[in-house]
């Protein structure tokens, strides 16, 4: 077959047009009259039903919006923006094989309840994770809260420490105050979950900064963590960067946890310690001896105590 010559098919070309704007021009002109009288039509309906024609001007606004939005909800839903598609690539690059030859210092976390009624000690397995979470069959550590995912997070032993996976929980995991998915834990941490915060505690392996305190006597005032109401005062015999050594004159349960503040100088420490260890001071036995350890201690109280410690030694030398 052979190719239409190029002057035939420009010709052909704007036949076509003037035929298609001619067209378009008289249909326009025989819908005029029914444009022009549709509008007086609404018009006029504005002027006698202005209510009506707002009420469905917000219906119809109702309807575009619900269209709107019910192909965005079924995205989400079915598409690969949803919350099971998310929590299928969260869960699949955090590790789930045995650990096997890992060797880290013992760790500790304390349970605080939604009211601080409560506070649990658990013992952080070395060769296993530790489950958290609402179910009641796998976890190591329960939360009975809603807003608890039925397994939420768990805490790995590995290589570089006691590592914190979120399990693309539905609320989410903060430590001091921070939303994270991954996170290797310090001693001192603070992990929120739903309404409850867990303390991690990890001694060093080295405990050489713990053998270097500093003798002296200033006021401490502390409250049991689970009791903020009952607060109490006492002195303290030395502190070091691991923990104080203080006098009260009530007994403490052994591994409270305690809200402290220490004054001294200019600057102030407070935090959260928790108790280790406490004894009466014969022959006075309205009077005991409590050595707490540090869970927090900022690094602005960290460096005063690490000048006054070096002052100390300096001057004993």
């Amino acid at each position: 077959m052979s190719p239409v010559p190029v002057g035939v098919a420009r010709s052909i070309n704007i036949v076509v047009v003037k035929m298609f704007s001619k067209t378009y021009l008289l249909l326009v002109l025989f819908l005029l009259p029914f444009v022009v009288e549709a509008k007086s039509r609404v018009e006029g309906f504005i002027a006698e039903h202005p209510f009506i024609f707002i009420l469905f001007l917000l219906g119809g606004s109702a309807v575009l919006v619900v269209l709107i939005l019910i192909p965005t909800y079924l995205m989400q839903k079915f598409g690969k923006e949803s919350r099971e598609y998310r929590k299928r690539e969260i869960l699949k690059d955090i590790p789930k094989e045995k650990v096997n030859g890992v060797h880290l210092p013992p760790a500790t976390i304390y349970f605080i309840g939604k009211n601080q009624q409560k506070i649990e000690r658990r013992e952080l397995p070395q060769d296993r994770e530790f489950l958290i979470g609402r179910g009641a069959i796998n976890c190591d550590l329960t939360i009975k809260d809603k807003r608890v995912s039925w397994e939420h997070a768990k805490i790995r032993p590995e290589e570089e420490g006691y590592i914190l996976y979120d399990l693309a929980s539905n609320s989410g995991v903060k430590v001091n105050g921070r939303k994270v998915l991954k996170k290797k834990l310090e001693n001192g941490d603070k992990i929120k979950i739903g309404r409850h915060t867990i303390l991690f505690e990890c001694l060093p392996k080295d405990a050489e900064e713990r053998r270097k305190h500093l003798r002296i006597s200033v006021p401490l005032e502390c409250a049991i963590l689970s009791k903020p109401d009952e607060s109490f005062s006492g002195v303290t015999r030395d502190i070091s960067l691991g923990g104080v050594k203080f006098e009260v004159h009530i007994r403490i349960p052994l591994e409270s946890v305690l809200e402290y503040q220490i004054s001294f100088d200019a600057t102030t420490i407070e935090g959260l310690g928790v108790v280790r260890w406490i004894k009466p001071i014969l022959p006075d036995k309205k009077r005991y001896l409590v050595g707490m350890e540090f869970l927090e201690l900022s690094e602005k109280a960290k460096k005063k105590l690490e000048q006054l410690i070096i002052q100390q030694i300096t001057e004993e030398e």
